[in-house]
Parts: structure tokens; sequence; C-alpha cells
């Protein structure tokens, strides 16, 4: 069951990050869970395009990710998820910007 919930919550936040802009990272397994208790954190990370990269701000796509999630879950059937952490990373060797979006799931 976590392989499946895991899935769904990749999928989840990578629709999320495409309808920023922010495409997913290709041919990269980037999902990292962890697990505290009956709590389930998944965090996927993905490279913020350049011409963005100076306007992320991480509170304001926590907000559109807890948007985004309350929508989901109002669907009848929907797995729900929670918007757990949202980070930005930018590379000092000048690699680019990173993004990391953690969402939660309680079985």
């Amino acid at each position: 069951m976590n392989k499946i919930l895991t899935q769904l919550a990749r999928n989840i936040i990578m629709v999320f990050l495409l309808s920023l802009g922010i495409p997913p990272n290709d041919g990269e397994d980037t999902t990292e869970v962890r697990e505290y208790g009956p709590h389930m954190v998944i965090t996927e990370q993905a490279r913020v395009p350049d011409n963005m990269a100076a306007t992320i701000d991480p509170v304001e796509t926590l907000e559109q990710l807890a948007a985004y999630l309350e929508h989901h879950n109002a669907r009848p059937g929907s797995i729900r998820f929670e918007p757990y952490n949202v980070q930005a990373y930018m590379c000092p060797c000048g690699c680019g910007t990173f993004l990391y979006v953690s969402i939660s799931h309680t079985a």
C-alpha cells in the first residue's frame, strides 16, 4: 500500500509543479519518503527554471500547495494529503535553484 501512496503523492506533487511552470526532473528518482508512525511525508525535488529562480517564494508556494490539495481532497473518493513543507535551495556551485515540495498522509 505504501508504494501506491508514494506513487500517488509523487504524481500529485508533479502535477502541482507543472501547474506552476516547473517541469519535473526527467529520468531521475528524486522522491524521498519518511515515515513517522502513522504519518508518511513524501518530498519531491525539482529544478526551478532560471527565469523563475529569482521570484520563487517558498511561503507563497506552500499556500498554493495548500489550495491545490484542498481542491484535490474535495473530490469524492480521493486519498487525502496535507501540505507539509516547501523549501527553496540555491546551489552554491551555480547549477541552479531547487524546490523541495513535501506533502503528508496519515494512515
